[in-house]
């Protein structure tokens, strides 16, 4: 980013006349806006600029505005548009919601439409070029990437250029009328698209077009927001695609339930979680059938996991899998795979997040249990434990610490608690983790670390690189 915005001020400087000019962010829009002549220096010196974030609140009348502004002027000098949108919130008036939708899917698609004028006038200019050689070095505008926090219907779709677009992280409106029927078409005419992510729950009669985009490898369905039952006819078409990456998120009130047909067989990589309609989070790997036919799968990530230890010891059959990512997300009572840990050489990253209010005493045996686990599995890299339950809520700590000290791969450490009037020192416990020389990234939060740990840890982690220490009984 730096780079091409030193090549548009140098480009910049030829034109001002004045060099006391500041060329700061807003100064640069200005002189965008300022003089075609200006612009098109800029894009062809730099070629399109980065990317483009519009922030804000969809409530907000304001935004239309702003968002017509940018449309005008500089949408076709953008590679990655983004719009990261505050959703309005639950007393706001529905119809108003709508509304704003329905302006901004107008606006958007309008710069769309402009990014593709540009380019194609930019093309027809081409030819009136003083030399061939020109023409060659003149870069195309070109919009790679489009992502939105808000819903889209059609319209939206319908206009994004399907020549250069090759990422696209949407989401759907949860009414369908006529416009957003046509959704699902519009984006099978998106056919450069490598990268797609639905993040909210999806009606099946959008697998079909997906199935059509053959250069797709990474796609999003869902986050926790897909209900099996819309999912569970997989098109045989999926199986032809290259995809690489897939992250499915599922809701699913039946946990017997099943998705029917195999996930294609070269993917390499696999993010899933499951849970049911009451919010308990429910074993994914069933759900798929498993994922023994994934021969060529490399890199695993379960999230609300409550796998059985049999289901996570039949991972050690995929022999090209090379990183597990396990995030626990309840009481620790309810870490029932914990012995399985240390018979996974491939498990480099683990989270456990014992949920508010849990069933957890302090020292109780689910707690022994979990981090006996923990000390087991001495191919981990990163682990965060986040214990801000009834396991940390009583002033005295549980000594957890001394349990890390045989991870010596481990490269990031997080620990988390509940802040509480401290009647004891952790500063021993914490001095445990000196022995984890590797350590390069060390976050802790609401332990009695104080001043003479906190400066060992300092002074005796030789590859340390960030050490973030919160409410940790400190004086300065």
């Amino acid at each position: 980013m730096a780079t091409q915005t030193s090549r548009v001020i140098q480009v910049l400087e030829l034109v001002l006349q004045n060099p006391s000019i500041g060329l700061d962010a807003v100064t640069l829009c200005s002189l965008l806006c300022s003089s075609k002549a200006v612009r098109a220096a800029a894009q062809q010196e730099g070629g399109p600029c980065t990317s483009i974030c519009i922030k804000g609140d969809l409530g907000d009348w304001q935004l239309a505005s702003r968002v017509a502004t940018f449309a005008r002027w500089h949408a076709h000098l953008a590679a990655e548009i983004s719009l990261d949108f505050e959703p309005q919130s639950e007393d706001d008036d529905n119809a108003d919601g709508a509304a704003a939708n329905h302006v901004l899917d107008t606006l958007m698609a309008f710069s769309a439409q402009q990014i593709t004028a540009a380019s194609t006038s930019t093309s027809a200019g081409d030819t009136a070029a003083p030399s061939s050689k020109q023409q060659q070095q003149r870069p195309h505008v070109a919009l790679r990437s489009f992502s939105s926090s808000v819903p889209h219907g059609g319209q939206l779709l319908c206009a994004l250029p399907p020549a250069t677009l090759t990422s696209l992280s949407y989401l759907l409106p949860e009414y369908y009328d006529e416009d957003h029927c046509a959704a699902p078409a519009a984006l099978a005419g998106l056919t450069n698209l490598r990268c797609l992510q639905h993040l909210q729950r999806i009606p099946g009669n959008w697998l079909d077009p997906v199935a059509a985009l053959t250069q797709l490898t990474l796609l999003v369905i869902g986050a926790l927001n897909c209900y099996l039952e819309e999912l569970q006819q997989l098109p045989a078409s999926l199986q032809r695609l290259e995809l690489q990456n897939l992250e499915l998120g599922l809701h699913c009130a039946d946990s017997d339930a099943q998705i029917s047909g195999q996930l294609p067989p070269q993917l390499l990589e696999l993010t899933a979680g499951a849970d049911r309609d009451d919010g308990d989070a429910c074993a994914v790997l069933p759900l798929l059938g498993g994922v023994a036919a994934l021969k060529q799968l490399q890199r695993l990530a379960l999230s609300n996991c409550c796998e059985a230890e049999r289901d996570l010891l039949a991972l050690s059959s995929l022999t090209a899998l090379s990183h597990i990512d396990l995030q626990y997300n309840g009481a620790l009572s309810q870490v029932l795979s914990s012995s399985a840990w240390a018979q996974l050489p491939q498990l480099h990253s683990l989270h456990v997040i014992s949920a508010p209010l849990g069933d957890v005493a302090d020292g109780g045996p689910g707690l022994r249990t979990v981090m006996a686990g923990i000390a087991a599995a001495t191919s981990l890299r990163q682990l965060h434990l986040d214990f801000r339950d009834g396991v940390s809520a009583l002033g005295m700590r549980p000594r957890l610490f001394g349990y890390l000290t045989g991870l010596r791969q481990l490269q990031e450490l997080g620990v988390d608690a509940l802040p509480v009037e401290y009647i004891t020192t952790d500063a021993d416990d914490v001095m445990q983790l000196t022995a984890l020389t590797g350590l390069t990234h060390l976050y802790v939060a609401c332990w009695a670390v104080g001043n003479m740990a906190a400066v060992a840890l300092a002074c005796n982690l030789p590859e340390l690189r960030v050490l973030k220490l919160y409410d940790c009984n400190l004086v300065s």
